[in-house]
């Protein structure tokens, strides 16, 4: 027998800052005002130290959205792109949570334009990732 389970949207927020070590930035997002058709949410990415130098591959400078639209029952992706450097980061995870903190557990997708073939084997590259929701 199957169960009709109600709208994840009822009951998980995506909606606030979370932080990624890898990639060394924090991810503001505000799902309140979604984008479009498919409800993109608009992400604010913010360095996790002072300046635009970052400890992880992405800074301040890139442009994400993010989409959780089946909410705690995932996928959660979050698309950004850096267009100066012309690289992309995709990351897919899962939602769970633990003694009462949020996490999305998946894995970054990192291209980067290649500048000539001796370079072709590392445009791509996977880093697994637990996002983190931070409490303030």
């Amino acid at each position: 027998m199957f169960t009709v389970q109600a709208a994840a949207s009822d009951y998980w927020d995506f909606g606030g800052t979370w932080s990624s070590d890898p990639a060394g930035v924090w991810f503001d997002m505000d799902v309140r005002n979604t984008v479009g058709i498919d409800k993109n949410i608009p992400v604010k990415i913010s360095d996790r130290v002072m300046g635009t130098k970052s400890s992880g591959f992405m800074n301040k400078r890139w442009m994400a959205k993010a989409n959780a639209k089946y909410g705690h029952l995932g996928p959660v992706s979050l698309f950004a792109i850096n267009r100066l450097e012309r690289s992309i980061a995709v990351f897919v995870g899962f939602v769970h949570s633990q003694n009462s903190k949020d996490f999305i557990t998946g894995m970054w997708t990192i291209g980067r334009n290649c500048t000539n073939n001796l370079d072709i084997h590392q445009s791509v590259l996977n880093v697994p990732d637990v996002l983190r929701r931070d409490i303030t």
